[in-house]
């Protein structure tokens, strides 16, 4: 399971993108998008103030699931989006070898405040094509073994990446 608990939105048309490499085909993939919205007015129709929703795209680019648009308990892609309720699921039963893009969207930003959210992946060999810098330690170096005040240092740390993507 890959979980990103750690990012906002600020605003209406603000989104963000992940995308996936489902290295096995045929198997489930469900991604979840879960928030806990600012409370609502009890005399307002709409009850969420911050509408978030989950769109997630096949590697074909061309098949788009909604959160929540479901038949027989599995997502389908009719293009209905769910303004209602602030947890979203896509559950696609056999899901294609590739790309995936799972993108969160803040449709409608009412509130006065960010709006922290997490989203989960859950998939047969799926993996986060995002790199993962990780320092190398021991491998420590300064330009003067001990620095005088105001004298300027140079520190050299190397970097590896971890992740499946190159780091720009």
């Amino acid at each position: 399971i890959w979980v990103d608990d750690r990012s906002v939105m600020s605003g209406t048309g603000n989104s963000k993108s992940y995308s996936f490499n489902i290295s096995q085909a045929n198997g489930e993939l469900k991604v979840v998008l879960a928030w806990s919205d600012e409370r609502g007015s009890r005399f307002s129709s709409t009850q969420l103030v911050n509408n978030l929703d989950l769109e997630v795209t096949s590697p074909d680019g061309q098949t788009t699931y909604y959160g929540n648009d479901f038949s027989g308990g599995k997502s389908v892609n009719t293009g209905t989006r769910d303004s209602i309720n602030n947890l979203e699921v896509v559950l696609i039963e056999n899901a294609v070898q590739g790309v995936w893009t799972v993108k969160v969207v803040d449709t409608y930003h009412g509130g006065s405040k960010i709006q922290p959210y997490a989203v989960a992946v859950r998939g047969h060999g799926v993996n986060d094509l995002r790199p993962d810098i990780t320092v190398i330690t021991g491998d420590f170096a300064m330009s003067t073994e001990i620095p005088q005040v105001g004298e300027d240092v140079v520190v050299s740390v190397p970097f590896f990446n971890l992740g499946n993507v190159k780091a720009d």
